[in-house]
């Protein structure tokens, strides 16, 4: 009797946390491999991890309206099974240091890929779907915090011009805005999904689906 072929799944673990925090990742990382463990001896699977940092996405990500995307970065993410992403609770999706991560979460459903995320990752996968726009922004108030938008009135009269990257961010709502020098005033440019509430004396970060769910600390 011909033994039965395994099943080949290619899973991609990714790193959002600091360089410096690795004992962050190495418990989700076990958690992760202690499941498919137990599913392999069920089902008698083959997995293959790829293990990637945050900033060391590029074989993987690319642009499909890019003529220039590497061919070879299609082929791997192509090849992906499942994608499993965690970081750090104040993990702000908006700054350059996510771009790459970014990319990647907008890749996934549009490729029907499965993607599961805790933590701050969760956050950047809010982002990604509540956000309008798929190219970056820069937050340039509260120095990329964000800030009331009462506060806005206050930095109107200092403003220079501005690229079309560069966002206000009303932390209260999660709405987006950017100065038109022309009216003279304040223009909707989207909502990035969250809000900043205060409580026990800590700055939350928090999607509306998970109010109660996550405490963010802004501090550094």
């Amino acid at each position: 009797m011909e033994e039965q072929a395994k099943t080949n799944f290619k899973v991609l673990l990714v790193n959002a946390y600091a360089y410096e925090r690795p004992q962050k990742f190495a418990g989700f990382e076990k958690a992760i491999r202690e499941i498919f463990q137990e599913q392999k001896e069920i089902e008698d699977a083959k997995f293959e991890f790829l293990m990637r940092h945050r900033d060391d996405l590029g074989d993987l990500v690319f642009n499909p309206q890019d003529e220039a995307s590497s061919s070879k970065a299609a082929e791997l993410f192509n090849s992906l099974d499942m994608v499993f992403v965690a970081g750090r609770s104040n993990l702000l999706p908006w700054s350059k240091s996510n771009r790459k991560l970014m990319l990647l979460l907008r890749m996934c459903p549009r490729a029907q890929k499965a993607v599961f995320v805790c933590s701050g990752a969760f956050q950047a996968l809010v982002f990604a779907a509540a956000s309008s726009t798929r190219k970056d922004i820069n937050v340039v108030n509260g120095e990329g915090v964000g800030s009331a938008l009462t506060e806005f009135v206050r930095v109107s009269a200092e403003l220079h011009p501005m690229s079309a990257k560069d966002l206000y961010l009303d932390n209260v709502s999660g709405d987006l805005y950017a100065y038109d020098f022309e009216t003279d005033d304040w223009v909707l440019r989207g909502n990035v999904g969250m809000r900043h509430r205060q409580s026990v004396d800590c700055l939350l970060y928090t999607s509306d689906a998970a109010d109660d769910l996550l405490c963010v600390d802004l501090g550094g």
